[in-house]
Formats: C-alpha cells, sequence, structure tokens
C-alpha cells in the first residue's frame, strides 16, 4: 500500500520539500519596518509551504521544540492562565520560538529584527500584550490550534528567501543527502537509505486533526540504528524507508483524503487512481445520494404526485448511468488504459488516535470496466414503471446501484442521510459489497439473508405499520441483490424476467403463489368484488419456508376461487399444471435461504408477466389470448 501511494504522489507532484509542510495560517500579526504593532489580520484558509522542524541545535528538539516562523498561536504569543502542565509545556516552545527569532535577528536576517522587537515588547509589558491577546480573541483565533505567523510592511515572513535559507541552514537541513547507509535498502525504492530512528512524521490537519501517527517502529531502542523500521499499524511485515519517502507518502495521504477527498466514512475507505481521471466511479458509487432534488409543494392531484416522484427516480437513475459512460456507449476512454490501476483500502482511526490501513485492492481501469459491467448483466431484471399516462416495462440493463442505496433498501440507513444502530455493525460486510462491484465476486451472504428478510416485510407490508414500509423502488433493488446473489452462487440460471422452464423448485413455488394472488383477484372481480387483502400478504413468509405445509392449506382457496369463475377456469388449470409438472409430486417440506430468494425472483416474475400488456389491452383480452394458447 505505502508504494502505490509513494507513486501516486510522485506522480501528481507531491513530493513534499523536506524540512517543510503545508499549514493553515489563520492570522498575521502585522508590524510596521519598526516593529511597531499594527493589528491581527486574518488569513485565508489556503496552505502555504511552511518551515516545519526545530533547529538542530540542543535544547531547541524535545517537547519543548517550536516551529520556526508559524507555530500555534499559544507557541507564538504565550499567554498567562493555563494549568500547571500547559504552562509549563507552552512557556518552553514560547522561549525556544523567541530564540530562533532573536539568533537570526542578530545573524542580520533584517526581516526578524521587528519581529524581535515586538517579542521583547511582548513578553515585557503585560498591557500590550492583553490587548494583543484580546485582538486575537475578537478574530476567534484558537490558541492551541490555530497558526499564527508575522507580515513585515507588506512582506510575510515565511516567504522571505532570507528567513529561508537561514532556517534550511540551522535545520541542518543544506547538508541532508540520501541515507547511505550501507546494506540496508527501501521497500518502496529500492535505494540504500538511513532508515528512521527518531521520531516518526505524522499526518496532520483536515480528518487527521492535529496529528495521526501512520507508521509504527518495531525496533525503537538505541541500539537499534540499523535495525529500525517502519510498518503500519496491524501489518506484520516491516517496511523500512527513509525520512524523505514517509513524509511523501503522508503528502499523498493527505492528497486523498482532504484535498481530493477520496474517502467516505459510511464504508471506512479511501481510494486513488494512478492518473487524472474525468469521473470519479467509486466516489459516485458509494455515496448517498448524486444530486439534491428541489422539493416541490405536494400535489393535490395523486396521480401526478406519483408522476414526479417517478421523474425524480428516473433522474437519479440517469445520473447513476453517467458514471460509466464507457460501459454505455462500448469505448475505451483515455482513463481506461490497460497500465492505468485503480486502488481501494480500508481505513479505520481507533480510539487511539492510530491509523490502520487494511484490506488493499488494486486492479486496473479496464478490469474495473469489466466488472461494472457484469454487475449490470448479474443484476439485470425487467422493471415497471409509470409514465404519468400508463405503466410501462423495460429492462433495467444500464443502471448500477449506488451501494449507499442499497445499504437503505434493506433498512441500514435511512434516507435522509442518518444512520440507525445497525448501520454501523457491517464494515467488513459494507467492503465486501463494494469489492463485490469491483471485482466481480460474490456479495456477503449476510446482505442476501437480509434481503431474503425484507421483500417478506415488502409482500407482507401491514398498512398501520409505516415506519416498516419498503417502496417499489427498494423492493427492485432487494429482488436484484437476490438475483446476483444467486447467479454467482452457480447453480441458478436467473434471467430479467420469466423463465418457466426455471429447474429451482423456489422459483417454481413462488410463481405458484402468484398465480394464487392472480386467481383470488379474477375471482373476486368477476363477482363484482374487491381484494381487501391478497392470500401472498397473508401467506407468504409461510409460503417460502414451508410450502408444503402453507399450499395445502390454500389448495381449499384455490378450488373455491376457481368454482366462482365465470371464464377462463381452464386457464389457471394449466398454468398450475405446468407448475406441478416442474415440481413433481409433492412440494417441498422446507426451503433452504437460497431457494427463498428462488421464491421471490418467480413470485416477482410471474406478477410482473401478468401485468406487462399494453394497457389498451384490457383484463379479459388477456385471458382470452391464454386460453387460445
Amino acid at each position: 500500500m505505502y508504494k502505490a501511494i509513494y507513486d501516486m504522489a510522485l506522480n501528481l507532484g507531491l513530493k513534499p520539500t523536506p524540512g517543510f509542510r503545508e499549514k493553515v495560517i489563520k492570522a498575521h500579526v502585522v508590524l510596521d519596518e519598526s516593529g511597531n504593532y499594527q493589528r491581527i489580520e486574518v488569513s485565508s484558509d489556503k496552505k502555504s509551504l511552511c518551515p516545519d522542524k526545530p533547529f538542530k541545535l540542543k535544547g531547541f528538539t524535545g517537547n519543548y521544540s517550536a516551529q520556526f516562523l508559524v507555530d500555534h498561536a499559544l507557541t507564538v504569543l504565550y499567554a498567562q492562565g493555563l494549568s500547571d502542565d500547559e504552562e509549563d509545556k507552552y512557556s518552553g516552545k514560547h522561549q525556544n520560538y523567541e530564540k530562533q527569532i532573536k539568533m537570526g535577528a542578530d545573524e542580520g536576517i533584517g526581516l526578524l529584527k521587528p519581529v524581535d522587537i515586538f517579542m521583547q515588547k511582548y513578553d515585557s509589558d503585560q498591557v500590550f500584550r492583553d490587548s494583543v491577546l484580546k485582538e486575537l480573541e475578537n478574530a476567534s483565533i484558537k490558541l492551541k490550534t490555530d497558526n499564527l505567523s508575522f507580515r513585515v510592511g507588506e512582506r510575510n515572513v515565511e516567504n522571505d528567501m532570507s528567513c529561508l535559507d537561514y532556517f534550511r541552514k540551522m535545520a541542518g537541513l543544506c547538508d541532508e543527502k540520501d541515507g547511505q547507509a550501507d546494506g540496508y535498502y527501501s521497500a518502496i525504492t529500492g535505494r540504500n537509505i538511513t532508515p528512521i530512528t527518531e521520531k516518526f512524521p505524522q499526518w496532520k490537519g483536515g480528518k487527521a486533526g492535529t496529528g495521526i501517527p501512520v507508521f509504527s517502529s518495531s525496533l525503537r531502542g538505541p541500539n537499534d540504528t540499523q535495525k529500525a523500521a517502519t510498518k503500519s499499524y496491524g501489518s506484520k511485515i516491516d517496511c523500512p524507508m527513509s525520512i524523505e519517502e514517509a513524509n511523501t507518502i503522508i503528502s499523498g495521504l493527505d492528497y486523498v483524503m482532504n484535498k481530493a477527498d477520496q474517502y467516505d466514512p459510511d464504508f471506512g475507505i479511501c481510494w486513488w487512481y494512478d492518473s487524472k481521471v474525468r469521473d470519479d466511479t467509486i466516489r459516485k458509487t458509494v455515496s448517498r445520494w448524486q444530486r439534491s432534488v428541489e422539493k416541490k409543494k405536494s400535489s393535490e392531484d395523486p396521480t401526478e404526485e406519483i408522476h414526479e416522484k417517478q421523474i425524480v427516480s428516473e433522474k437519479r437513475s440517469e445520473d447513476y448511468k453517467d458514471l460509466l459512460l464507457a460501459v454505455e456507449n462500448g469505448q475505451e476512454p483515455e482513463t481506461k488504459r490497460q497500465e492505468y490501476r485503480y486502488h481501494i483500502v480500508s481505513v479505520s482511526f481507533s480510539s487511539q488516535g492510530r491509523m490502520l490501513c487494511d484490506n488493499e485492492y488494486s486492479d486496473t481501469y479496464q478490469a474495473l470496466n469489466q466488472h461494472l459491467t457484469e454487475w449490470y448483466d448479474d443484476s439485470c431484471l425487467m422493471v415497471s414503471g409509470y409514465n404519468g399516462k400508463e405503466k410501462r416495462y423495460e429492462y433495467n440493463t444500464r443502471r448500477i446501484k449506488n451501494i449507499y442505496e442499497i445499504l437503505y433498501a434493506l433498512k441500514l440507513a435511512s434516507k435522509d442521510g442518518g444512520k440507525d444502530g445497525k448501520y454501523s455493525m457491517f464494515r467488513k460486510e459494507k467492503y465486501g459489497l463494494l469489492k463485490a462491484v469491483y471485482t466481480g465476486s460474490q456479495i456477503p451472504d449476510r446482505f442476501f439473508r437480509m434481503a431474503v428478510e425484507q421483500y417478506t416485510r415488502y409482500i407482507c407490508f401491514n398498512p398501520d405499520d409505516v415506519d416498516k414500509h419498503i417502496s417499489e423502488g427498494n423492493a427492485q433493488c432487494i429482488l436484484e441483490l437476490e438475483k446476483l446473489f444467486l447467479i454467482r452462487n452457480g447453480g441458478y440460471q436467473m434471467e430479467k424476467e420469466l423463465t418457466p422452464d426455471n429447474v429451482s423448485i423456489g422459483y417454481q413455488c413462488g410463481r405458484w403463489l402468484a398465480i394464487i394472488d392472480k386467481l383470488q383477484e379474477e375471482s373476486l372481480k368477476q363477482s363484482g368484488k374487491k381484494v381487501n387483502r391478497t392470500l401472498s400478504a397473508k401467506y407468504y413468509k409461510q409460503a417460502k419456508k414451508t410450502p408444503a405445509k402453507v399450499f395445502s392449506l390454500l389448495n381449499d382457496y384455490i378450488r373455491v376461487y376457481e368454482d366462482r369463475l365465470t371464464d377462463f377456469r381452464s386457464v389457471y388449470e394449466k398454468n398450475f399444471g405446468e407448475i406441478s409438472e416442474k415440481i413433481g409430486t409433492y412440494f417441498p417440506e422446507r426451503l433452504s435461504i437460497k431457494e427463498q430468494g428462488a421464491f421471490d425472483l418467480g413470485f416477482a416474475q410471474q406478477k410482473q408477466a401478468f401485468y406487462k400488456k399494453n394497457n389498451k389491452v384490457n383484463a379479459e383480452t388477456d385471458c382470452k389470448e391464454m386460453e387460445e394458447d
């Protein structure tokens, strides 16, 4: 993983300057050329390259070390009234900061002389110090975390070349060479290096806050100079590297997590590409919602309101379509050159403030394109949609599910972006679901089981229990997940629409229950009645677990409803007979969890087949055509 981040940082020109780090300077203390205080001027949040290494002199390192020119406000402008521990810490840091400024002024660095004059007055004049600190407070500067620097006239000290040259000299940067430790080689570049034997660099800023250790040493004793190595927390393999290589890795990590924001806390992953890409497919696949849609006032016409919701849903689907232009039009864009790769890594921040990276996965853009196409094909189902006038049917061949939408359909996350108690429990499974999209592997078994459970709730929905309602769109998403799991499990041939010859007993049992539903509807319709609650809503859960027991009970309903039919009785007898040939003499006593998933698909696709005809053809004509066949 370290080498992949290192190479990415080099490709993007992120290799840091030794001894320097990008920092956000929240404010400048503005002075005139004579060192007279002018004001506190708040700066932008833009990062600047600043000195980030203490002077290489006795007394300037350790717990009381201060950064040259730019440091936290409490180090630059020491304030009293702290706890004993904090007072000891920050008074030492402030003294070190002041000594560095004075040494530079005595060495003839012209821009530091006004700063030195100011510092002397600040430390000796209590009233003056209080007034400066009051201005800092009014500017909303946080003393312990916000960085502070000086501006003399129109020049910032952190950008002055004479100040920076002096810093390189005092920090020992002018004499630094690439390591020359005979027989000790970097695991990153293979070069002969001097390994890190002192304090390891930390990733700071943004999501890292005040600092997070990225590296850990397996050997840190005084006699380990030639043996010390670095490794990620949780890694069993040592990864020797130089300080320059470690800082480059941290620079790349900061780019991924902060600047490019290629990090998703819901899934606990970060990702990056070997080259700059036009569309960040991974971000769009894991993000919650692609585009916020302006809310409209509810229409008084229910039909119009349903139509508006369908348009919003279609628009969201279009957003998903746009993710994979190459899959859509069959072309290979430049970003999918065979040698280019993408990388996904699981990231977690433990309570100790350390960063743990694991589950690294990397592959080529070409493979990414291939596996996303497989995800399309394996999850594709015929879907229905209402366009405001009629219900239409189409194959969902080019629509990738946003991963967060899948979790929402499984009731693991709420639509408004919040989380319930279950959501944080599935870290490994969420990564497995994501990996299934990009590698063509199987989805986690746990999600399949939840999909089977949720579809049962959808069919058996109780209108009095609104909180557990599952929409038609979510139910479709659940079916797609079940179909994909069964196909990738092997032994199941699940198609986009109804397949009467499917060899799965669970599938045929699902069809049987769907035909009973249709029979109930048609029988009551011919009797001038309406269905208050379908038999499937009442018996679905038991039917897909123990079909033999339930269907023996429903046989009585079949006889009653067939006797009430004035037309088309032979149609239903023919359908039941066809399925009986596939199932055999007896219904199975119990269905496995996989066959229960097949049951869901058989039930849904049989129901879909009943209503697939164009609305111009009425229900009676449908039955006549079926009878003639």
